[in-house]
């Protein structure tokens, strides 16, 4: 609905929010998903599920994003709905955890954009190297203009999918750069069951590879698609 909430469209053509489904709007809906994030005015907005709340609201979607992560890790693990919106002004990276699962509701209008300054952040990155585990990512689009950064990296990873997002620079960067990164942290981690899949990899990288990494034991990088006309190979 136009709040941010989950609904259903009945049979009788009326919209009803799933979190207030029950006696009188007492009842709340326990779904599939732990939080809803969406864009409401200049706010992002972390809609809590479980309790029909808001628990993080702030102008700056690094902020919201990171408290949902930390929320969900802290759980036991969850999914969260990101709502179509453009999210920009990210003021730094967030730092993904184990257990945490992301699924946006388009890929075409779910955006994340990483901003030009400061340059060298990712939008979901590791803030050191270990081993991330059951974590996962759908439906979402990451853009960046000409910032000489991944746009998302891990750095060792276990069980972990990345399917149907969409990973485009549109500007050209000041130095080669990967458009996102699987790296075995300075050879003491890898990536193994990683599934890579029904991805699109896009724009300039200034000759870089699209894909950078190493240390994978048994993974899928299957049905991707790569665009380019630059000298960096798709997956190095």
């Amino acid at each position: 609905s136009a709040t941010g909430k989950l609904s259903v469209r009945t049979s009788a053509g009326t919209t009803v929010d799933l979190e207030q489904v029950g006696g009188g709007g007492t009842t709340i809906f326990q779904g599939p998903y732990k939080y809803t994030v969406y864009k409401d005015g200049s706010n992002y907005k972390a809609l809590n599920n479980d309790t029909n709340v808001v628990d993080s609201t702030n102008t700056d979607p690094k902020v919201v994003f990171q408290f949902v992560m930390d929320a969900m890790n802290t759980a036991g693990g969850g999914k969260t709905f990101v709502r179509k919106a453009t999210y920009s002004g990210w003021s730094g990276q967030v730092n993904v955890k184990n257990d945490c699962h992301w699924i946006g509701e388009d890929v075409a209008s779910v955006i994340f954009d990483q901003p030009a300054s400061p340059s060298t952040i990712a939008i979901f990155g590791m803030a050191s190297s270990f081993t991330l585990n059951n974590f996962s990512l759908e439906h979402i689009t990451f853009r960046s203009s000409n910032a000489t950064w991944p746009m998302f990296g891990l750095d060792g990873s276990l069980d972990c999918f990345v399917h149907y997002n969409r990973f485009i620079r549109t500007g050209t960067p000041a130095s080669p750069t990967f458009l996102l990164i699987f790296s075995d942290g300075g050879h003491t981690t890898r990536h193994t069951n990683l599934s890579f899949c029904h991805n699109l990899e896009q724009g300039n990288t200034g000759n870089e590879d699209m894909v950078g990494g190493g240390g994978y034991e048994n993974v899928d990088f299957s049905h991707n698609t790569v665009q380019s006309s630059e000298a960096g190979q798709g997956f190095g």
